[in-house]
Parts: structure tokens; C-alpha cells; sequence
């Protein structure tokens, strides 16, 4: 097999064509003016060209006669049906205007009435983070680094990466300077926009609303900022606090997703929320 330069690719090969001095080939066949061969199997219908080179005729006996057959393959892509031309971006109903990624500039910080501020995390929130990860609550719902400084910095920095990247935002969420919770908007896609929306608070902070607030914030910003369409928000059934959360944030229960996460004490069952953006 070569690939050439130009998008045409050459295929020679051998392709034995089964006869007998009774029989004929009962395969799907090519015709070119007097010959006939098979078609190769690797040559999809509709698709490129095949040329024969001539061969001396087969004795009466033969059974297995090779054929030198060189298969020409354009690569011109197979319209959509229906479709009026156009590219295939355009054929999935992609625009050719989509944006490349949901997130621009500089990521902002966002106030509520309560008081509450959700900013971008800092590198001097290490300290504080390992602190909430040594939870026994966060640890067990979420994903956690090795319990030190250098581990800690390196996930507030991916955090801060998610941004420039456009694969997310992630919050500290504070009030007087306290760190008391954390919010994220993750896995955007720009193509469905999407995204999935997470959160902890640390204990001092919990059964006071905080948490709800950040996430009714993050999520109506998800909406408006950046138009996003559909945001989940998935819990472990074990942890009845996310979905009284998920409950009052507007967030419809749409199933149980089977043993989908694994936790420290083994697989669970999640429950698969969603808010759509004219909820």
C-alpha cells in the first residue's frame, strides 16, 4: 500500500479469482471492456476505480488464477442524504462559526446578595485546601490528591489551567475572606454546551444554604455568560445532602446510573440530575 501526495490512495494487490471449466465467479464483478474481476473487498461501493491488467487467459483446470489488479481509492468524503453539499462540519449541523472553546479572558468572580464570593482559586489556597480534603466527608464523596502541599498546589493549578484551556471554571467560594466551600462548572463542550457542575463545603459550612447559593450562582452563570444548554449533577445515592442540593437548585432527577462511580468503599449507584437552560 503507498499513500501519494495528493488525497488518492494507490492500492496494488492479488487477487485470486475463483474459476472452473464449468463454473463462473458468482462474486459481485468489475467490468472493464473485455475483462472481469472480482471486486476487491477492501473497495466500497460507489468509491474509486479499479483497472485490470491484462493476463493470459486460464487453462481449463486452473482453480486459483492471480489477477495484478491496481485499485485507485479517492478520498472524496460520501455526501450526507439530503444534504445540499456543504462541508461536513456543516452536514452534522455544526456552524462554521462554533466556538473553538466557552471560555475568554479572565475568569470572574462572581457576587451574590448573601454575601457569598466565588472566585478564582489562588495558589495561597493550598494550605486551606488540604485542610477541607483531610474531611472525612470530602474525602469520601470526592476525588482527592495525596495529602500534601505539592499535591495540593499542582490540583489549584490544573484548576486554574481548566479555564485557559476551556474545559472548565472552578471557584473558591468565600465570605469575609473564608474559605468555606468549592464550585465548579467541568467537562464543558462547546459543540453540546454542556457541562457538569460539583461541589464540597467544609463542615462549618454545611446546613446553611451556602452550598445551594454557589451552585445556583455557578449554574445561572453557565447559562447566561456563556450559553450553556444542558448541566448534570451527579451523586452517589449514599449522599442524600446532594441531592436535597440538587433538589433545590432546580435540578430534575432523570435516572440511576448503575454502579458508576468508584468510591474508596467500592462501586455506587449515581443519581443523574439535570438542568436545561430554559428550566
Amino acid at each position: 500500500m503507498v499513500v501519494a501526495g495528493s488525497p488518492v490512495l494507490e492500492v496494488s494487490n492479488w487477487i485470486s479469482l475463483l474459476t472452473s471449466s464449468t463454473t463462473s465467479p458468482t462474486a459481485r464483478v468489475l467490468r472493464f471492456g473485455s475483462s472481469t474481476v472480482d471486486t476487491p473487498p477492501f473497495l466500497p461501493s460507489g468509491i474509486g476505480s479499479a483497472t485490470a491488467i491484462p493476463t493470459p487467459a486460464p487453462s481449463a483446470d486452473a482453480h486459483r488464477v492471480p489477477i495484478p489488479v491496481r485499485i485507485t481509492v479517492s478520498r472524496t468524503p460520501r455526501r450526507v442524504p439530503g444534504a445540499a453539499g456543504g462541508s461536513a462540519a456543516q452536514n452534522r449541523g455544526v456552524t462554521g462559526d462554533e466556538p473553538e472553546k466557552l471560555t475568554h479572558g479572565t475568569q470572574p468572580t462572581l457576587r451574590t446578595p448573601e454575601g457569598l464570593v466565588l472566585r478564582p482559586w489562588s495558589p495561597d489556597d493550598a494550605a486551606d485546601v488540604l485542610a477541607a480534603y483531610q474531611d472525612p466527608t470530602i474525602r469520601r464523596w470526592h476525588h482527592h490528591p495525596e495529602p500534601t502541599l505539592t499535591a495540593t498546589a499542582a490540583l489549584l493549578e490544573n484548576w486554574a489551567r481548566a479555564w485557559d484551556a476551556g474545559s472548565g471554571a472552578h471557584w473558591a467560594v468565600t465570605s469575609d475572606g473564608a474559605l468555606l466551600a468549592r464550585v465548579s462548572l467541568k467537562h464543558f463542550s462547546a459543540r453540546e454546551r454542556s457541562a457538569e457542575i460539583a461541589y464540597w463545603a467544609l463542615p462549618f459550612a454545611r446546613g446553611r444554604g451556602i452550598v445551594s447559593t454557589a451552585v445556583g450562582t455557578a449554574t445561572e452563570w453557565g447559562f447566561r455568560a456563556i450559553g450553556l444548554h444542558r448541566i448534570e449533577l451527579e451523586h452517589s445515592i449514599g449522599n442524600p445532602a446532594s441531592c436535597r442540593v440538587a433538589g433545590k437548585c432546580g435540578f430534575a432527577w432523570e435516572g440511576t446510573k448503575r454502579q458508576s462511580i468508584r468510591h474508596a468503599d467500592g462501586w455506587h449507584d449515581m443519581h443523574l440530575h439535570a438542568r436545561l437552560s430554559d428550566d
